[in-house]
């Protein structure tokens, strides 16, 4: 019946409908066996830090592909047929029937005459998932999900699972679950990790990089040290030994300081940008056996990037001043050596004023974004930081030549301005 149908489609010149449904159909039900595989990979997880001496055993059915592919990101041979026959069956079933399982709740809002070409396209699905994994057992488990970085490469895609996404899945186990969409780390907040990082912050002092430093404790990181706007740091010439000392054991540098009134420009602007330049030149990653990660940088913006302000004096010097900032930060979010988070925050209450939310409220935000491996965090209830994405992603241009961070030290290519 559904041949002749689509026969009928054929001959009334609507093949590009039907072409459509079925890409629609598969990429529905192959889907579906991901997401599938991800919740039961999610609780294999979660089964092998289990009191249930039965649940640790088998969640061993999926640990051997780790075994096999370990935190070092190295592959172990003496596991190679093992995770053969356990682990690449277990991800071939679960896509199976998730696949199918799809495709049996789909059929209760089809037509009685569509659901032959859905159930057609559904065994097309199976033997693709099926070949595939076949292949891999073919090339030993080596697929191109997993490369032996010896540094970890900056992950471009938000939407696709990656190799150098999945890499870290190897390198934290809890973290980064999903197989290929990331919907499931979307939904838990496990698309990025802090544990064991080495932070350090300015603006620790005011209300929200208090907040936030509280947030980042929860995070499992392994140290929070402040910088001081004024003490630590001021102007090229005025740097202290021990801001030196800390931006080289640095991991992830959070720019929260600022000033609304006064010499903003200095605040908001120059320091930020010269402390960016000290931790390119004098970072020195930790030395370890596991394959290393590219070094943070947060910079703590504002709605004031976007929105007018207002006819006010103070309000413009303030706006310029971040403005001012941003292809500095465009040439950062862009560069392969580090990666960039820009968190536009909407105003909250602090010394500097009253607002409609407070500075944990933001705090609490900011890291709900960044959990979900956002690189732009927009924390707003007003809307304006989600226009200036836009802003920001496609008018903001990047300054030509900037820095580059390398674990020998910063390469500067050309001068530091447009």
């Amino acid at each position: 019946m559904w041949l002749i149908e689509c026969k009928n489609l054929f001959q009334e010149g609507q093949a590009a409908v039907l072409c459509s449904l079925a890409v629609a159909y598969f990429i529905f039900y192959y889907f579906s066996g991901t997401l599938f595989f991800d919740i039961i990979h999610f609780l294999l997880h979660k089964c092998a830090r289990s009191r249930i001496r039965l649940l640790r055993q088998i969640s061993k059915v999926h640990s051997v592909h780790h075994w096999y592919f370990d935190r070092h990101l190295h592959y172990n041979e003496k596991y190679r047929i093992l995770n053969a026959l356990t682990n690449l069956p277990l991800e071939l079933s679960c896509q199976l029937v998730g696949s199918w399982l799809s495709e049996r709740a789909l059929s209760w809002i089809l037509q009685r005459d569509q659901r032959e070409f859905a159930t057609t396209i559904l065994h097309l699905t199976l033997i693709i998932e099926f070949i595939r994994v076949v292949v891999v057992i073919y090339l030993g488990g080596r697929d191109t999900s997993h490369i032996s970085f010896h540094s970890v490469p900056k992950d471009r895609d938000w939407i696709l699972v990656g190799p150098e996404y999945h890499s870290l899945h190897h390198m934290y186990p809890d973290q980064f679950m999903s197989s290929l969409f990331r919907l499931f780390d979307w939904t838990l907040g496990t698309s990025s990790t802090l544990k064991n990082k080495r932070i350090t912050m300015t603006g620790v002092n005011g209300a929200f990089g208090a907040a936030l430093k509280k947030e980042l404790k929860s995070d499992g990181v392994e140290s929070i040290k402040a910088l001081r706007y004024g003490v630590d740091f001021f102007d090229d010439d005025s740097v202290s030994a021990e801001c030196i000392k800390t931006l080289r054991d640095t991991d992830i540098l959070i720019l929260a300081h600022g000033l609304r009134y006064g010499d903003v420009m200095k605040a908001n602007y120059e320091t930020s940008r010269r402390l960016v330049e000290l931790f390119a030149q004098h970072r020195k990653p930790l030395e370890s056996r596991r394959p290393q990660e590219l070094p943070e940088v947060w910079y703590v913006g504002s709605e004031i990037e976007i929105h007018p302000s207002w006819g006010s004096k103070s309000l413009g010097a303030y706006s310029a001043s971040k403005r001012r900032f941003l292809p500095f930060a465009k040439s950062l979010y862009d560069s392969d050596s580090v990666v960039y988070r820009h968190i536009v925050l909407a105003a909250f209450s602090s010394r500097m004023g009253p607002a409609i939310v407070s500075a944990d409220w933001a705090a609490r935000w900011t890291m709900w974004w960044i959990r979900r491996g956002l690189k732009y965090v927009p924390v707003t209830y007003t809307g304006f930081a989600y226009l200036n994405f836009f802003k920001f992603l496609f008018k903001i241009k990047a300054e030509v030549n900037g820095l580059r961070f390398s674990g020998d030290g910063m390469k500067v290519e050309g001068s530091k301005d447009v």
